[in-house]
């Protein structure tokens, strides 16, 4: 658990990364999730405006929907310090990021009894702020990697549309 201290600095740093993001438009836009003026309904608007769009060109809607279970703890260390350094951290801000994100314990407990200790190299705290900013960071580019499609995403969920250009029936 973090101190108040500690809450009230990650809130700063959380705030200044935002803008940071914000400033230089780098949060991919069909990210909907953890963002100001966002919602689920802003990306279920996104989604039916696009079906109904390519409904009216007479083309199938071919959709694919994946939810990440444990988004948050897949995230890779490593991976997330490059597009954190891609994204323009650089010096101490990045060395703070590893320091947060580093040397992190954690241990489980059931009917009274605890596990060992055990570091862990993957993931981001939850719970805190700048957890979910950091997923988004590490999902950012996922829309990059659909072709002929197009992607609306809410925090780990994901609906790529794929266009079928086979539709010969009329109503």
């Amino acid at each position: 658990m973090l101190k108040v201290i500690s809450r009230l600095f990650e809130r700063h740093v959380y705030n200044e990364l935002y803008q940071h993001l914000n400033s230089y438009n780098l949060l991919a836009k069909e990210q909907t999730g953890f963002r100001t003026l966002h919602s689920t309904l802003t990306c279920l608007q996104k989604c039916t405006d696009d079906w109904h769009s390519r409904l009216d060109k007479r083309q199938l809607v071919d959709l694919v929907l994946i939810d990440l279970k444990k988004a948050f703890d897949t995230v890779d260390h490593n991976i997330l310090y490059q597009k954190l350094e891609y994204y323009g951290l650089q010096g101490r801000e990045l060395t703070r990021f590893k320091s947060f994100l580093s040397n992190r314990k954690q241990y489980f407990s059931m009917n009274g009894v605890k596990s060992e200790l055990m570091a862990f190299n993957i993931g981001v705290p939850q719970g805190l702020c700048l957890g979910p900013l950091l997923f988004l960071l590490y999902i950012n580019d996922l829309q990059q990697a659909v072709k002929y499609s197009t992607v609306a995403v809410y925090a780990e969920d994901t609906v790529a549309v794929f266009p079928t250009f086979l539709m010969t029936f009329t109503y």
